[in-house]
């Protein structure tokens, strides 16, 4: 004998798909007996089954017994560009697999996030992508907890029992970001941010720190806000640091809204970009590039994380296993430089 024989690992659904060939949707399909599969592409899939030896997880095929064909996807802003494409992709992954997709806005309200996740459980979705309007809130954690549906988050950590997670590096973006702006002199920096009570808040404000601090070099309080990522907030917080006697000489912004709201303040007060004040936008949506200059940005393919998403939450779907470390999806972001940002024109 040359060692100890290996268990081979069990056969999954998404095996079948690759060996006969087709989608995921269309095995899941054949399994379940729909009608709208031709003969062909039937037998094709048997023979896959057969040739690995694939068994159907007795859990999810009993969960797929009482499946709706419907998952979710919880999200605070339906109109931000940000979900939108998440929202695009992950509907695109669900249809190809033969699942719907229900899109519930929260309009960044804990009560109504809280009434809608109720509302899943009682119409028995199949699954949850969800990007929570308060990560840290003990309701909406046990809201999620008994949906007794496989959840996956966006953006977001929670200490329940997960499908998966997609995030991305945000704290090394904002840090790369904020490294470029010191280093071209600049020391009044502000940072618009998300939350801190949400993981993107606080990974955010963790890479500026960690800027500042590589360079020994103490960090202003005064300049950091963490609930600028409205249009109408972002404008009113810039309105209030250009009248300051030390006005910042550069701002990153917490999004494609909250920039929004900085250009029409800046505009307002008659601040040239960047002349007189350097620009920096997380996320590169049409408005940064369309920009005179164009607006230095963080880029994120927001996209990848809806595919991401969706497909960590159709391998629970369909009983495919995940070992711990593979639910976690990091992306990766970059900085695109830009015409908006130079060095400050009098010392910080």
């Amino acid at each position: 004998m040359n060692g100890p024989i290996r268990k081979q690992a069990r056969p999954t659904i998404r095996d079948v798909a690759e060996l006969a060939e087709v989608a995921l949707g269309t095995v899941s399909r054949v399994i379940n007996g729909h009608a709208n599969v031709g003969a062909d592409v039937q037998a094709k899939v048997r023979r896959a089954i057969s040739e690995l030896g694939y068994q159907p997880n007795s859990a999810a095929q009993s969960m797929r017994t009482q499946a709706t064909r419907m998952v979710a996807c919880v999200v605070p802003d339906i109109q931000n560009p940000l979900y939108a494409a998440v929202l695009g992709a992950a509907e695109a992954a669900f249809s190809e697999a033969g699942y719907a997709l229900l899109v519930a806005g929260t309009a960044w309200s804990t009560e109504r996030e809280l009434s809608l996740v109720e509302t899943l459980g009682r119409r028995r979705v199949d699954g949850v992508i969800a990007v929570t309007t308060d990560e840290r809130n003990p309701a909406l954690q046990a809201a999620y907890a008994a949906l007794q549906a496989p959840l996956v988050l966006v953006e977001r950590e929670m200490p329940i029992p997960l499908a998966g997670i997609v995030v991305t590096d945000q704290a090394r973006s904002l840090r790369d970001a904020t490294a470029m702006l010191l280093d071209l002199g600049h020391r009044r920096i502000a940072l618009m941010a998300p939350p801190i009570h949400n993981r993107s808040g606080r990974e955010r404000i963790t890479g500026y720190r960690a800027a500042f601090a590589e360079r020994g070099l103490a960090v202003n309080e005064r300049l950091l806000f963490d609930e600028a990522a409205a249009a109408g907030t972002a404008q009113q917080v810039t309105r209030a640091l250009l009248a300051r006697r030390q006005a910042p000489t550069a701002i990153i912004t917490a999004g494609d809204r909250s920039l929004g709201g900085v250009l029409r303040a800046l505009r307002e007060a008659g601040r040239r970009i960047p002349q007189d004040i350097s620009v920096v936008s997380w996320g590169d949506g049409d408005l940064p590039q369309l920009m005179d200059p164009p607006i230095t940005a963080i880029r994120y393919d927001a996209g990848e994380i809806g595919a991401q998403a969706a497909r960590l939450l159709l391998t629970a779907l369909e009983g495919g296993a995940l070992a711990p470390g593979s639910r976690r999806r990091l992306l990766m972001a970059e900085l695109v430089m830009r015409g908006s940002c130079a060095a400050p024109l009098t010392s910080s």
